[in-house]
C-alpha cells in the first residue's frame, strides 16, 4: 500500500504494537497475518476503527481469512444462529391470465406459507379456469380496465334522565331517599311482615321479580341500622320510611336472602340468554366451517381474481376474508344498469355452476352469530357464577347460625325464626344444586363453542386475538345479504327487458 512493513512482534504477542498511524487515518494498521495467510487485509476506512481482535485463547482458532469478516462467536456470546433449511413454499402460480387489461379485485392476498393451515389449502382454482375459458371472454368485455364509497350509518345512542324527586318531608334519613322509599312502599302494597313471610318462602308469585327488584334499592345501610337501633323505643313515632327500613333490618340476613331471591327469579332468563348466544356462536362456526357449497364459491372468486389481477396481484392462493364485501366495488362496463362482480357471479352460477347456486342456505346461523360478542356471553356467565357463589356462602352461614342457635335455650321466638329459615335453606339449596349443574352444562357448551370459532377463524387465515364474532360472522352475513340483493337485480332486470322487448313487438 506504499508504506514500509510493519516491524516484527515482540515475543509471545505476535509483534510489536504497530507504529502511530499517518495523521487523519483514525488507527493503527493492521498486523501481518500469520505465515500462510496470504498478504495483510486492507486498512479500515477513515472512521472505522481497526480489526477486531482475535478471540481469546481455548474460544477457538486463528481469524477467518480475508473477505470472510471476523472472527466467528463463541457459543453463547450471539453468535450466528446455524443455518436452517427454507421452509417449502407452493408453486408460484401463473399471472397475467387475461389477454387485455381489467379492473382490479381489491383483495389482500394471504401469504403463501400460511395456506397450510386454512380452507385454501385444498381449493384448486385451476378446474375453474378450464371451465370459464369460453367465458372468459364476455368477462374481459365486461370488466375491461370506479369506485363506490359504502356508507355507513352512525347510531347515536340517547340517555334516558332519571327525574330527581324533591324532597318532601325531613328525616334523619336522606331526603331523596326517603321519599323514594316511601312511593316504593306504597307501589308494591306490602308490609314489612308479608315481605318477611314470602322471602322465606320463596314465593315468588308475591315477591314477583319487579317488586324484588325495587326492594333491593332500599336495603338498610349500616350506617342506617345504627342511626335506627337509637329509635328502638320509640318505632311508632318512626316516619314511614325510616319504620318500614326498621321492620326489615329486623329480619335476619334480610339483604343476602333477597338477593339470592332475585337471583331466583331471574336465573331462567340468565340461562336463556347464554343458551341463545352459545347455540348462535357454535352454529354460525359450524356453518362456515362445513359448507360445501361455500368452499366452492370461494374457489369460483379465487378464479376470478386471478384471471382479473395482474403482476404482483395475482397468482394467489386465497384471499382476507374480507375480499367477500369488496366484489360489489368492482363496476363492469355494462350500460344501463347497476352491474358489479357481484352480479355477474351470480349470473355465473345460474349459468356454470349450478351447483353451487343456494349456498346462503347452508350459512343460515351466520346472520344470528354476528349479534354475538365473547364479551356479552362472559359476562352472563361470571353473572351465574358469581350468583351461585353468592347463594353458595349465604346457606353456609345460614347453617352455622342455625348450629349456633340450637346451642341456646329454646324461645317461641327462636322456634318460630329457626322453622322459617329452615324452609328457606330447603327451598334454596334444591335450587342451587339444579341451577349449579345446569351452570356447569352450560360453561362446558360455552368453551366448546368458543374453541370452535377460534377454529373457524383461523381456518380462514384470520387472527383469534383480532376478530371478533360479530365482524366475523358480520363479513359473511353481509356477504349474503350483498349476494341476494345483486341476484334480485338479475332477475328485475331480465323482467325490464322482457317488458321492453314485449312493447317493442307490440309496435311492430
Amino acid at each position: 500500500f506504499g508504506g514500509p512493513p510493519p516491524p516484527p512482534p515482540p515475543p509471545g504477542f505476535g509483534g510489536p504494537p504497530p507504529p502511530p498511524p499517518p495523521p487523519g487515518m483514525g488507527g493503527p494498521p493492521p498486523p501481518p497475518p500469520p505465515p500462510g495467510m496470504g498478504g495483510p487485509p486492507p486498512p479500515p476506512l477513515p472512521g472505522m476503527g481497526g480489526p477486531p481482535p482475535p478471540p481469546p485463547p481455548g474460544m477457538g482458532g486463528p481469524p477467518p481469512p480475508p473477505g470472510f469478516g471476523g472472527p466467528p462467536a463463541p457459543p453463547g456470546f450471539g453468535g450466528f444462529a446455524p443455518y436452517a433449511p427454507a421452509v417449502p413454499q407452493p408453486p408460484a402460480k401463473k399471472t397475467n391470465l387475461s389477454t387485455k387489461p381489467l379492473k382490479s379485485l381489491n383483495w389482500t392476498k394471504l401469504p403463501p406459507l400460511k395456506i397450510k393451515d386454512t380452507i385454501w389449502k385444498d381449493l384448486d382454482d385451476e378446474p375453474v379456469h378450464s371451465k370459464l375459458k369460453e367465458e372468459y371472454n364476455t368477462f374481459e368485455d365486461l370488466f375491461a380496465a370506479k369506485e363506490t364509497k359504502i356508507l355507513r350509518e352512525k347510531t347515536t345512542e340517547e340517555a334516558a334522565s332519571v327525574e330527581s324527586l324533591a324532597p318532601k318531608e325531613i328525616t334523619f334519613l336522606d331526603a331523596k331517599r326517603s321519599q323514594n322509599c316511601n312511593i316504593m312502599f306504597k307501589a308494591i302494597r306490602l308490609q314489612a311482615p308479608e315481605i318477611k313471610r314470602a322471602l322465606h318462602a320463596c314465593d315468588t308469585e308475591v315477591l314477583t321479580q319487579g317488586i324484588v327488584t325495587e326492594l333491593l334499592k332500599f336495603i338498610p345501610t349500616e350506617e342506617e341500622i345504627l342511626m335506627l337501633k337509637q329509635y328502638e323505643n320509640e318505632i311508632e313515632n318512626l316516619a314511614s320510611a325510616e319504620k318500614f327500613l326498621y321492620e326489615l333490618s329486623e329480619i335476619s340476613r334480610y339483604g343476602e336472602k333477597l338477593k339470592a331471591l332475585h337471583f331466583r327469579t331471574c336465573y331462567d332468563e340468565y340461562v336463556d340468554d347464554a343458551d341463545v348466544f352459545i347455540t348462535a356462536l357454535n352454529g354460525a362456526a359450524t356453518d362456515v366451517q362445513t359448507s360445501p357449497k361455500f368452499k366452492e364459491l370461494l374457489k369460483i372468486i379465487l378464479a376470478l381474481g386471478n384471471y382479473m389481477n395482474s403482476g404482483a396481484r395475482g397468482g394467489a392462493y386465497g384471499f382476507k376474508l374480507g375480499t367477500l364485501l369488496k366484489l360489489v366495488d368492482t363496476k363492469s362496463g355494462l350500460q344501463g344498469r347497476k352491474h358489479t362482480l357481484m352480479h355477474y357471479l351470480s349470473e355465473l352460477l345460474e349459468r356454470k355452476f349450478p351447483d353451487v347456486v343456494g349456498f346462503e342456505k347452508e350459512l343460515s346461523h351466520v346472520e344470528e352469530g354476528a349479534k354475538i360478542t365473547i364479551p356479552q356471553i362472559r359476562q352472563v356467565m361470571v353473572t351465574l357464577r358469581d350468583n351461585l357463589r353468592e347463594l353458595e356462602s349465604l346457606l353456609t352461614k345460614m347453617k352455622k347460625d342455625s348450629e349456633t342457635q340450637s346451642k341456646k335455650p329454646p324461645t317461641d321466638q327462636t322456634k318460630s325464626d329457626n322453622d322459617i329459615n329452615t324452609k328457606f335453606m330447603e327451598s334454596m339449596q334444591k335450587f342451587y344444586d339444579e341451577a349449579d349443574r345446569m351452570y356447569k352444562a352450560l360453561d362446558e357448551r360455552f368453551k366448546k363453542a368458543e374453541k370452535e370459532y377460534e377454529t373457524a377463524v383461523m381456518m380462514f387465515g384470520e387472527d383469534t386475538k383480532t376478530c371478533f364474532p360479530d365482524e366475523f360472522f358480520g363479513v359473511f352475513k353481509s356477504f349474503v345479504q350483498a349476494y341476494i340483493t345483486a341476484r334480485q337485480d338479475n332477475e328485475n332486470a331480465i323482467l325490464k327487458e322482457k317488458e321492453r322487448e314485449k312493447k317493442e313487438a307490440a309496435l311492430k
